[in-house]
């Protein structure tokens, strides 16, 4: 009975040995084909990349693992151009484009502004007359701009009239009437040289009308001299 059951327990044995054996073969074998496993990836664009946006490649492997890489945004955009702004006078120009991916805009083709162009306008410029100084008035063709010569203005002042010189030598102008027209009593020919002369002689009821003329605008500059009427002349005196 003991050689029976010393027998068992020897098998016993033996199988245990021989199931921890077993495990371990298979154990290593389950890691040596671990370690020996190579991965390999394929790889595809999940997100394109745009002219401002980067996209995302994903790589995967059979096994199941995977990862991802950035793809940078590639910066090239399809322009197009949308408005065209000129140059002028008061501003440079420019051309707006716009991408027609990613809707972003930009300003370029910068063009110099333009120097004015001005020209005179004939309607609305005139030459120093008696009364006024000449004036100049320039418009610019492009904008439209205008402005008033003051330089020539200044060289340009009033002229100032020409009154015809009374040459009248049997004219004699009276003391009276001379202070009426401002001067001094004997300055008869002074105010012929300054045009005066009489226009129209005093009657019983009207007073005479001494004037002058001038040579350039013919302007006439009538002077009425007061309490100058002769009043009636009784008959028979």
């Amino acid at each position: 009975m003991e050689k029976q059951s010393t027998r068992k327990f020897l098998k016993l044995i033996v199988a245990l040995v021989a199931l921890f054996l077993l495990g371990a073969s298979a154990l290593m074998l389950a890691s040596c084909n671990k370690d020996e496993h190579q991965h390999s990836y394929t790889s595809s664009v999940t997100t394109p990349a745009t002219c401002s946006n980067p996209g995302v490649e994903t790589f995967t492997c059979s096994c199941g693992a995977a990862y991802t890489q950035i793809i940078p945004a590639t910066n090239d955009h399809a322009w197009e151009k949308i408005k065209v702004y000129a140059n002028s006078c008061e501003s440079e120009g420019w051309t707006v484009y716009e991408c027609s991916v990613c809707h972003e805009q930009k300003q370029d083709d910068w063009t110099p502004k333009l120097d004015h162009q001005y020209v005179l306008v004939e309607d609305e410029s005139s030459e120093a007359t008696c009364t006024e100084a000449g004036y100049r008035t320039y418009q610019c063709s492009y904008c439209k701009s205008r402005y008033t010569d003051n330089q020539y203005t200044a060289q340009n002042p009033a002229l100032g009239h020409d009154w015809i010189v009374n040459d009248n030598k049997d004219e004699t102008i009276p003391d009276d009437v001379l202070k009426q027209l401002g001067y001094q009593a004997g300055q008869s020919d002074q105010a012929k040289e300054d045009g005066w002369g009489v226009s129209a002689a005093a009657t019983c009821t009207t007073d005479a009308v001494y004037q002058r003329v001038c040579a350039r605008c013919g302007k006439e500059d009538p002077k009425t001299i007061s309490n100058s009427k002769l009043g009636h002349l009784a008959a028979g005196m």
